[in-house]
């Protein structure tokens, strides 16, 4: 593998403090959430960069419902392909937003910045989170061209 490009950390910690919360629930509850999402996000794009096949899709939830009617075996071939694919792989998480969320499910909307050897593009993303076996986990994932 080529060199390993960690850009999002900072910027991911600092964008998770103003997040918006859709939903009324104690303090405590959404600072803990916003924690735990926070280090799903960081063990999810850090193991992309890095190329870790293994801990990536281990940040899906086992009812993860892949997009474009692609049944779970097909998507996780096409993920493998991609995430090894290239030399080296950069992604930058941005305006992070929790914009709903309810005790073992929420909602988190950002930009994410995305470079490769091979390929350079910016997408919307939402992801669907649940709780599994006391972790969150994507349940589910949208990108959409980010202006």
């Amino acid at each position: 593998m080529g060199k390993i490009f960690l850009a999002y950390s900072s910027a991911l910690l600092i964008s998770l403090q103003p997040a918006v919360w859709a939903a009324e629930s104690p303090t405590l509850l959404r600072s803990q959430s916003a924690k735990a999402i926070d280090a799903l996000l960081e063990q999810w794009s850090s193991a992309w960069q890095q190329q870790l096949l293994k801990p990536y899709l281990a940040s899906y939830a086992d009812t993860f419902t892949p997009e474009g009617g692609l049944t779970l075996a097909q998507w996780r071939t096409q993920r493998e392909q991609r995430v090894l694919a290239g030399e080296f792989v950069q992604i930058r998480l941005r305006d992070v937003e929790i914009v709903a969320q309810q005790l073992d499910t929420a909602e988190v909307r950002f930009v994410q910045d995305y470079r490769s050897n091979l390929l350079r593009e910016r997408n919307r993303k939402t992801l669907w989170l649940v709780r599994e076996h006391g972790q969150w986990k994507i349940q589910r994932e949208l990108a959409a061209p980010a202006p």
